[in-house]
């Protein structure tokens, strides 16, 4: 578990996740609405990609980046109503190619039918002061 103090320290701790990635991977995000899950993914991005900013897939479902040596995924399930828009936008076909894939609001997600071979991080992030930009990163 992390205690972020600031967007400053969250920014240094994404950087070190960076460090740590193995291709394919998989990273999930718990958190209340507003709780820091998009921030979080353009930090640990902007390590990456050094030329991009990572934006919110909420309408689209899922952002494309390239610029890094394997594909970057972002899904953003929020707006998931059901299975069947899942399966629809292409979702299953991202575990296909090495690649990593950032989720959103994963708790939305049946994580039975992702491939068991692929190492995952599960991050929830929690605000501890809401005026401030303190938060609690717990990493599974």
């Amino acid at each position: 578990m992390e205690q972020i103090l600031s967007l400053q320290e969250m920014k240094e701790f994404c950087f070190k996740l960076t460090q740590k990635l193995t291709v394919p991977h998989l990273i999930t995000l718990e958190g209340e609405l507003g709780a820091g899950k998009t921030q979080f993914t353009q930090f640990l991005t902007s390590g990456l990609l050094k030329e991009h900013q990572a934006h919110s897939p909420t309408f689209s479902l899922i952002n494309e980046y390239s610029g890094w040596k394997f594909p970057i995924y972002h899904v953003d399930l929020y707006r998931l109503e059901n299975a069947k828009d899942l399966e629809s936008s292409g979702f299953w076909d991202l575990f296909d190619e090495e690649a990593l894939i950032i989720i959103e609001w994963s708790n939305l997600l049946d994580e039975k039918f992702i491939p068991k071979s692929w190492p995952r991080w599960h991050i929830k992030i929690e605000h501890i002061d809401t005026i401030a930009d303190k938060r609690k990163i717990t990493m599974s």
